[in-house]
C-alpha cells in the first residue's frame, strides 16, 4: 500500500508540472538485508515519432525490523542522538543521472530513525558484560521507515552515457543500500546491531506528447484544404458551403 501511495503521488506531481497526456512507466523492485548492491534493467525510449518532453525517476527505500543496542562502559555519562536504518543511492554507467543544473538528479534516500539518548556512567557491568538495560544501556527497535527521492534528468544527458535513455534496447541502473549506524564518537561505548531489512524500488517515467492518430492527421489535412484552398477542395469532391 505504501509503495502504491508513493507511486500515485509521484505521478500526480509529474502530471501537475507537465500537463502531459501520456506516460511510459517502469518499476523495478529490490530487497534484502544491507549492505545490498545490484542492478535493475530498464527499457530505452524508442517511440521516436512521439515528442519526449521529460524523463523523471523515483527511488524509494523502506526499512523494517532490526535492532541497535548501546552500552556505556565509561566513567562519565554520555548523551547524543543515535541514527539507525539504511541509506540508498542509484548510479549508472549506461545513462547519465544528472539534472539540468548538472547536479545528481536524485539525492540519497535516508530511511533512518533518529532517537535522543542519555546514558549514565557504567553501572558495573564493565567491558566484558554487554548489557543493554538502563541506566547505562538502551535498545532501539525502530518502526517501519520509508524515504523517497525524485528528480528529472536534464535533456542534455538523454543521449549520453554508454547507452543513453533513447533507443530500442535496455540499460541498467545500479542500486546500493547501506546499513546506517551513528551515535557519535564515544570511545567508551559498545554496541550491537541486528541489521534492518529493506525493500524498495526504482521508477522511471518517460513523459511525452503522443503523435496524432492517422484519422486526426486526415481531419486536419481536410480542414486545411477547405479553409486555405477552396478550389482544391472542390476538385477533391468536397463541397464548401
Amino acid at each position: 500500500m505504501l509503495k502504491k501511495s508513493f507511486f500515485f503521488l509521484f505521478v500526480l506531481l509529474i502530471c501537475s508540472q507537465s500537463g502531459l497526456s501520456a506516460m511510459l512507466t517502469e518499476i523495478e523492485y529490490f530487497g534484502g538485508s544491507p549492505n545490498l548492491k545490484g542492478s535493475l534493467t530498464f527499457n530505452q525510449f524508442n517511440n521516436f515519432e512521439d515528442n519526449l518532453v521529460s524523463i523523471s525517476m523515483l527511488l524509494c527505500v523502506q526499512t523494517y525490523d532490526g535492532m541497535l543496542i548501546l552500552d556505556n562502559d565509561g566513567r562519565t555519562a554520555v548523551s547524543g542522538t543515535l541514527q539507525f536504518g539504511a541509506k540508498g543511492n542509484i548510479s549508472s554507467t549506461d545513462v547519465i543521472l544528472l539534472n539540468s543544473s548538472y547536479m545528481p538528479a536524485l539525492k540519497t534516500c535516508s530511511a533512518v530513525c533518529e532517537e535522543p539518548f542519555n546514558l549514565s556512567a557504567d553501572n558495573g557491568d564493565g567491558l566484558l558484560n554487554f548489557d543493554s538495560t538502563t541506566p547505562d544501556g538502551l535498545t532501539c527497535l525502530p518502526s517501519d521507515l520509508m524515504d523517497s527521492e525524485s528528480g528529472f534528468i536534464g535533456q542534455n544527458f538523454w543521449s549520453m552515457g554508454r547507452k543513453g535513455f533513447l533507443g530500442t534496447g535496455t540499460f541498467k541502473i545500479n542500486y546500493s543500500i547501506t546499513q546506517w549506524v551513528d551515535f557519535g564518537s564515544f570511545g567508551s561505548m559498545t554496541y550491537g546491531v541486528s541489521p534492518v531489512n529493506t525493500a524498495g524500488f526504482v521508477m522511471l517515467i518517460y513523459n511525452y506528447n503522443p503523435a496524432p492518430e492517422p484519422a486526426t492527421i486526415l481531419f486536419f489535412g481536410i480542414a486545411a484544404l477547405i479553409f486555405r484552398k477552396p478550389q482544391m477542395a472542390a476538385k477533391a469532391g468536397i463541397t464548401v458551403k
